[in-house]
C-alpha cells in the first residue's frame, strides 16, 4: 500500500505564530481523551507543540529518538507511543504527519499568506503615493537636465582650476 502525500507542501512555514487554538469540543469527543492514561495525553500534546513548529508544519521526523525526547516521554516512550501518535499518518516523504493539526496549519498559512498580500498592496500603494507628492521625473526633465549640464560644461571648464577646486564661500554662493 502507497503512503498517501504530504498533507502540507514542503514550503508552509508559520514559525513565528507561537501556538494554536485547541477545540476542546473536538478534544472532549476524540478517542486519545477517552482512552489516555495522564502520561499519554502530554506526550501526544507535546508532539503537537512540537508539529506546530516544524517545517513543513504539522508534521514530526519519523525518528525513534526523536520522537521520544519531542514527547518528553524519554524512557517511557515505547509506553506511550501508541496513544502518543494517535491521529498522525505517515506520508510519501518519510514524515508523520497529524491530520487534524494540518488542517490548522493550512488555515494559519492561508491567512499568513493574505495578510503578507494586503502588507505588499498597502506598501505599493503608500509608495505610488509618495511618488506623485514627490513628482515622478520624467524622461523629458532627465533629457534637460542633461542638456543643461552639457551646456554648462564648457562654462565650468573657463573658470580657473583653484577656484573650481575650493568650496564656495558664503558670500560667492548667494552672490547674484
Amino acid at each position: 500500500m502507497s503512503k498517501p502525500e504530504p498533507l502540507v507542501p514542503v514550503e508552509v512555514d508559520i514559525s513565528g505564530m507561537d501556538g494554536f487554538l485547541l477545540n476542546v469540543q473536538q478534544l472532549f469527543a476524540s478517542e486519545l481523551w477517552a482512552l489516555s492514561t495522564g502520561d499519554e495525553f502530554k506526550a501526544a500534546v507535546a508532539l503537537w507543540g512540537r508539529a506546530w513548529l516544524q517545517v513543513p508544519a504539522g508534521s514530526l521526523p519519523n525518528d525513534e529518538r526523536v520522537l521520544a525526547a519531542f514527547s518528553g516521554a524519554g524512557a517511557r516512550w515505547k509506553k506511550v507511543r501508541a496513544i502518543a501518535l494517535r491521529g498522525f499518518v505517515e506520508c510519501s516523504d518519510g514524515r508523520l504527519y497529524h491530520k487534524v493539526l494540518c488542517g490548522d496549519v493550512m488555515t494559519a498559512w492561508e491567512k499568513r499568506v493574505a495578510f503578507r498580500k494586503r502588507t505588499e498592496a498597502a506598501t505599493n500603494a503608500r509608495r505610488q503615493r509618495n511618488d506623485q507628492r514627490n513628482g515622478d521625473v520624467t524622461e523629458s526633465q532627465i533629457q534637460l537636465q542633461i542638456t543643461v549640464t552639457e551646456d554648462s560644461k564648457k562654462e565650468i571648464e573657463s573658470i580657473p582650476r583653484a577656484v573650481r577646486a575650493r568650496p564656495l564661500r558664503f558670500e560667492e554662493f548667494y552672490r547674484a
